[in-house]
């Protein structure tokens, strides 16, 4: 399931786990934040890595493709 990074909340994480979702795709562009401003991107670089660990968290093992 492709997964916007600043709609991504630990509720929606757990309905997807529960739901037999087994992969969510996030789409990293950069994890510079200056870039992430620059292309207006709603997401930082501290977000992503909170996000990963969330889903880590979660028991999912693969969450993302790089843009």
């Amino acid at each position: 399931m492709k997964q916007i990074l600043g709609d991504l909340t630990d509720d929606k994480i757990e309905v997807l786990k529960k739901s037999a979702v087994n992969r969510v795709s996030l789409g990293v562009q950069t994890f510079n934040d200056k870039q992430l401003k620059r292309i207006g991107r709603s997401h930082n670089e501290s977000q992503i890595y909170s996000t990963i660990d969330h889903l880590k968290t979660a028991g999912f093992d693969k969450y993302f493709d790089w843009i």
